[in-house]
């Protein structure tokens, strides 16, 4: 029989009561006895989240400890990372996910298997909900050696919400990561991400710090364990308004620093491929508005042509 691991789960919360006690049911309902539950709450301090009790909601499971905070999310997952005590394992779930029953034996059948891995990351379902058929037939069609990596675009690629199997990868999503806590006696979230003086959203520091992950430890991907991503909509910045760091990652400078993405001592020649694979992505996204738009301008125009034939 496996191991009964130890797990500090952590969720960094702000302004989605909602979703948090949605969450806290789904993991009272696996019944696992050696979790420690931290919430990491930055909510607005005029919203009514900051009376949250979430013993309130939940009975069946250990008490919780809640932790208030003005940082963004880097600055709230380490705050939850120096928690740390006994647990082996550390697991990060975004307030909007939810996790099925048999969640932590399943992780406990995976490790014991797989001692060597530090890192672990699920299938997700609903993590393609806003992706066209076309970007989710294109992933499809994609080798499963590149899933899970991050190219040199600065483009990661996760894997797709159907079976995949067991796979190495690059980064993690940050709604649903596991880490041998070993992981963090060498790294910590980026907290130079965090966008404006009292933090922010950081779109991206989960593949900063995942990819620096992957230069050191083993990290993985398995479809055996599944959750399932809601995508709420309250509480996400505007994408525009997010960190340079969103979808860039300081240049995804994997030759110049490869334990990280991060490292702002950037010299002349670095900035040119800073400025390089910046205009590259936009590139990649103004080609793919193009591409929606034509697509649709041909299927438009193949509709009326049968129709006209149809009136002959």
């Amino acid at each position: 029989m496996p191991k009964q691991n130890r797990y500090l789960v952590c969720i960094c919360t702000r302004n989605r009561e909602d979703s948090l006690v949605r969450l806290l049911k789904s993991l009272e309902n696996t019944k696992y006895e050696e979790i420690q539950i931290i919430i990491v709450d930055s909510s607005f301090p005029e919203a009514r989240y900051r009376s949250f009790d979430p013993s309130s909601h939940i009975t069946q499971i250990n008490p919780i400890q809640r932790v208030q905070t003005t940082k963004g999310l880097p600055g709230a997952r380490n705050l939850a990372i120096a928690q740390i005590g006994s647990e082996e394992f550390v697991v990060f779930l975004d307030d909007d996910v939810t996790v099925p029953q048999d969640f932590f034996v399943k992780l406990n059948d995976y490790f014991s298997f797989n001692p060597r891995i530090h890192a672990l990351g699920v299938r997700i379902v609903n993590q393609y909900k806003t992706q066209t058929g076309i970007a989710r037939r294109f992933l499809a069609a994609r080798k499963v050696r590149h899933f899970g990596t991050v190219t040199r675009s600065a483009d990661n690629i996760w894997v797709p919400d159907e079976q995949f199997g067991e796979i190495s990868v690059e980064w993690l999503p940050g709604c649903c990561m596991v880490f041998n806590k070993e992981v963090f006696q060498e790294l910590r979230f980026n907290e130079l991400l965090e966008r404006g003086p009292t933090g922010g959203y950081a779109l991206g520091e989960d593949v900063d710090f995942t990819y620096s992950c992957s230069r050191k430890f083993k990290i993985a991907a398995t479809d055996s364990i599944t959750i399932i991503h809601h995508f709420e909509k309250s509480s996400r910045d505007d994408a525009n308004s997010m960190s340079i760091a969103s979808g860039m990652f300081k240049a995804h400078l994997k030759n110049t620093y490869p334990a990280s993405f991060s490292d702002f001592r950037i010299i002349s020649s670095q900035i040119i491929k800073y400025a390089w694979v910046y205009r590259g992505y936009r590139l990649i996204k103004i080609l793919s508005l193009i591409a929606s738009f034509s697509l649709s301008y041909i299927k438009e125009r193949a509709v009326k042509s049968y129709s006209s034939k149809d009136e002959r």
